[in-house]
């Protein structure tokens, strides 16, 4: 090799280098949520199948305490995750938005919205709340098709991409209560409503098996005087309109907030919340680790904190992440399911998301500023931010 060629060489490897290096400062993308004079609070992330759009839903509010939420403005927003920038917004016309779900494609997104109504009686005023399923276009955000479900709150959905499930809270307290509809996800027509019979309660989370039609839902049960109450996690199966079978109950559980399932579906993790009653013992939130095909139990561990709020396996399954909170503060945690440890922590997490390929980490930054007392300035005020890193590289 000449002097010559070793250099041009020479200059191709620095450009290489510095290319490398460019692209690795290029990481975490950052997407700062602000406006003069209004906080930002995000939450309910999702990934479209490949990873290259992240949906968020965003609240922006002048208020910070929980009962001033009313002047809250609701909007979807979508990602483009190589490039972190946003490629569009839409604005809520209905009011509240609560769960949301994409379907594998991103060309579908699925929002529960509850518009408050005032009916005028005499000498009062009545409120109440409409809920209703909105299908916004993955690739505009344009408003497709929506449908009425009623008055009872409904908080979470999921979908497999052919069938959509709405999970509902029925405010009386009486067993047997319908506690989920699932819709068809091109003419939002019902196709099946499952109860749990002989029981009181609510769900609180909702996904399919993947690959299948099949629904696992958490159930809860309502609080009486003197029962602590249980929850365990229900598996429907959509086809024969018939439960399949459930997990062992837990008890106490003051919610159980959160599930997710391997890519293959062989594997699912379950977030309990744990108890912490003024006089008595504090316990701890536990996880399980499911085998689905076999039913049985295969692994549970404590968080060490009382509340866990979201879950997620890696698509692979070697790690759970899930967001855990004490103390006012709130940490996304890395848990690795081979070595039985902690691999990584992540503090001031209030939402995170990854994709199914198991390729970017999505979350959601709210330092405590953000949700303090409402005497807090608008201007001392930390804005809520969302940061996209390779997985595996935060």
């Amino acid at each position: 090799m000449t002097a010559r060629t070793a250099g041009t060489w020479a200059v191709v490897a620095a450009c290489l280098i510095g290319l490398t290096a460019l692209g690795a400062s290029s990481w975490p993308k950052t997407i700062t949520l602000e406006e003069p004079e209004i906080a930002y609070g995000a939450g309910g992330l999702a990934f479209n199948a490949t990873g290259t759009r992240l949906f968020a839903k965003v609240s922006r509010q002048q208020h910070t305490h929980r009962k001033a939420r009313a002047d809250a403005q609701y909007q979807i927003m979508c990602i483009e995750v190589p490039a972190g920038s946003i490629i569009w917004r839409s604005t809520l016309t209905s009011g509240v938005a609560k769960g949301m779900a994409v379907n594998a494609s991103g060309k579908s997104v699925y929002v529960i919205e509850a518009a408050a109504k005032a009916t005028q009686g005499p000498g009062s005023t009545t409120w109440t709340f409409l809920h209703k399923l909105v299908v916004y276009e993955g690739e505009t955000g344009h408003r497709r098709q929506s449908r009425e479900l009623g008055r009872h709150p409904f908080r979470h959905v999921a979908t497999n991409g052919s069938l959509i499930a709405v999970s509902n809270m029925p405010r009386q307290f009486r067993a047997g209560a319908e506690v989920v509809r699932v819709l068809n996800a091109t003419t939002l027509d019902e196709v099946a409503a499952f109860s749990v019979a002989g029981e009181s309660g609510q769900l609180a989370a909702l996904a399919f098996q993947p690959g299948t039609n099949i629904l696992a839902g958490l159930f809860v049960q309502h609080y009486r005087k003197g029962h602590q109450p249980s929850a365990w996690c229900i598996f429907w199966d959509v086809d024969q309109l018939a439960e399949i079978w459930h997990t062992t109950p837990v008890s106490p559980v003051s919610a159980t907030p959160a599930l997710s399932f391997t890519a293959s579906g062989t594997r699912l993790a379950i977030a309990h919340d744990g108890h912490r009653v003024r006089g008595h013992p504090r316990i701890p939130s536990r996880i399980e680790i499911w085998d689905t095909a076999k039913r049985s139990l295969l692994k549970t561990w404590t968080t060490g904190a009382v509340q866990t709020r979201g879950l997620s396996f890696e698509p692979q399954g070697g790690r759970v992440l899930y967001r855990t909170i004490g103390h006012d503060v709130s940490r996304l945690q890395y848990y690795s399911t081979d070595t039985g440890s902690l691999a990584a922590t992540i503090p001031d997490v209030s939402d995170f998301a990854i994709d199914a390929a198991g390729k970017y980490l999505a979350y959601t930054v709210r330092r405590p500023k953000m949700w303090a007392s409402p005497t807090v300035r608008l201007a001392d005020r930390v804005p809520a931010i969302i940061k996209i890193y390779p997985a595996g590289t935060f």
